[in-house]
């Protein structure tokens, strides 16, 4: 492909981006469309305010269309042997995971969808960009409640696929991050951890050092203490999943098991001194 015809691939998803970037979340903390820096942020405040008034109907059709035409570029072979390629990549899961938090559930729905289709597509060659772009996502102090969701379980699927070789630098920076999201006061998002932490740890926790397997455990029994239900068994699903995948087990089971004596014993003798104060 020629790079003039490469460049109007990449404007056109860059639009695509712009116009899922400027719908409306479903996150109250994402205050204004379009607030991202640069070309393509003010590109998407521009859109938010000219779409204000456009028929809801005809503004979802415009977000699904982009979604749409992100897979299109990602899924077009003659675009694979393009040396910037790897920017697409980025623009591409940036933009169906901000339309993966939008208001409208039919444009979430495709989000989803695409960003399925994008993860088959790219799982010959470029992987590695793909699993670095969802990883971004998941590092990002707080980003909003559906992304984080998607990334997180879009990044949990694949991760086995990393190489072996590769592991040991997502561990470095994945503790801060996952102790972020098992303090997450979101019931759907732990769900999401607790249904995708079995497959991080199986992929991980022999790479996990002893400092990184003390800190886990530490936040989620934290988490045993919560009032939340759900809270309550991602974290006995989490620690269950670091214990059994970690280098040493054994040890580390015997350790929560007194842990837990020691929550439980505690609990039962200040409810007898309530009862009997």
């Amino acid at each position: 492909m020629s790079s003039l015809a490469f460049r109007t691939e990449i404007d056109r998803l860059v639009k695509a981006y712009d116009v899922l970037n400027a719908g409306p979340s479903t996150d109250p903390r994402v205050a204004a469309p379009g607030g991202g820096e640069g070309k393509a942020g003010s590109s998407a405040a521009a859109l938010a305010e000219a779409n204000k008034n456009k028929d809801p109907n005809v503004w979802k059709g415009e977000r699904v269309a982009a979604c749409q035409s992100i897979v299109s570029a990602v899924c077009n072979p003659q675009l694979r042997g393009v040396s910037e390629f790897s920017k697409l990549i980025a623009l591409a899961v940036a933009g169906l995971l901000r339309a993966a938090n939008d208001s409208n559930s039919d444009v979430r729905m495709v989000a989803d969808e695409s960003l399925n289709r994008c993860i088959r597509s790219l799982m010959d060659g470029n992987l590695g960009r793909l699993q670095v772009e969802l990883y971004k996502e998941i590092k990002r102090s707080d980003p909003p409640i559906r992304s984080l969701k998607a990334a997180f379980t879009k990044f949990a699927e694949i991760c086995h696929l990393i190489k072996p070789s590769k592991c040991k630098v997502f561990v470095s920076s994945l503790i801060q991050p996952l102790i972020r999201v098992a303090r997450h006061e979101d019931d759907g998002v732990q769900e999401a951890l607790g249904s995708n932490i079995g497959r991080l740890c199986q992929t991980f926790g022999l790479f996990f050092n002893e400092s990184n397997v003390v800190a886990l455990l530490q936040v989620f029994m934290e988490g045993l203490a919560k009032s939340s239900a759900v809270v309550r068994r991602t974290a006995a699903s989490a620690i269950a999943a670091v214990c059994r995948y970690s280098l040493n087990p054994a040890d580390h089971a015997a350790d929560m098991v007194l842990c837990l004596f020691a929550m439980t014993h505690n609990d039962g003798s200040s409810g007898a001194a309530t009862r009997h104060g």
